[in-house]
């Protein structure tokens, strides 16, 4: 019984391990994808990714910062147009594009350029309901707004896109912000999402993220 014990010790020893330096190496991997981003020009629009709703179905604290950190790209004449996605809960009729749109018209954003849709629930429908828009207004410039670990997953998603695209986090001092354990679960989020989509069939991945989005 205690030599099995050790052995169980012994491989969960060795998948903390494993785990750590599979985080370190990702952690290195967006950071310096970050530093190859850094906003020069002026983009015909920003999309901004929906995060979460808080305990009372409004806009999480970390949505409404890539919100503001498009305000200002905004007022600087860095974007000319807003473009929300993602957020759509059906079984609880919650629509967060609507919210952020909501939130971005109080903030003194003209309703003629803002765009949003309410179809999308996950970030690989989030792009392909906002693409749907970039093509119809036939923008060619396009600045993606988000978290830092979620822009790296992004530009993977739209790697296929033929638009000039970059990526821009509200974050610019990630690791000086936040403690080591958000980044390392910041991180471990970012892998459940990769080996979800890769490893499920697409009809169970998105009934897998719908049964999660209803919690």
């Amino acid at each position: 019984m205690i030599k099995k014990i050790k052995i169980l010790l012994k491989i969960f020893i060795l998948l903390i391990i494993l785990n750590l330096s599979a985080s370190i190496i990702y952690y290195q991997y967006v950071v310096r994808f970050l530093k190859n981003h850094e906003i020069s020009g002026v983009y015909d629009t920003g999309i901004i990714f929906f995060h979460d709703f808080d305990e009372k179905n409004k806009l999480s604290s970390i949505t409404r910062e890539r919100l503001n950190h498009s305000f200002e790209l905004y007022e600087k004449k860095i974007i000319r147009n807003i473009i929300l996605a993602g957020g759509t809960r059906l079984e609880k009729n919650l629509y967060g594009a609507k919210l952020m749109r909501k939130y971005s018209l109080n903030a003194g954003i003209p309703g003629s350029k803002i765009y949003y849709d309410s179809l999308s629930f996950d970030s690989f429908s989030n792009w392909e309901e906002a693409k749907k828009i970039i093509h119809l207004k036939d923008w060619n410039e396009i600045l993606i707004i988000s978290s830092p670990m979620h822009l790296f997953r992004l530009s993977k998603i739209c790697k296929d896109e033929t638009k000039n695209i970059l990526f821009s986090t509200y974050l610019n001092d990630y690791i000086n912000n936040y403690s080591y354990y958000h980044i390392w679960k910041d991180i471990q989020y970012e892998f459940v999402a990769w080996v979800a989509f890769w490893l499920l069939p697409e009809k169970h991945y998105k009934k897998l993220i719908k049964r999660k989005r209803k919690n």
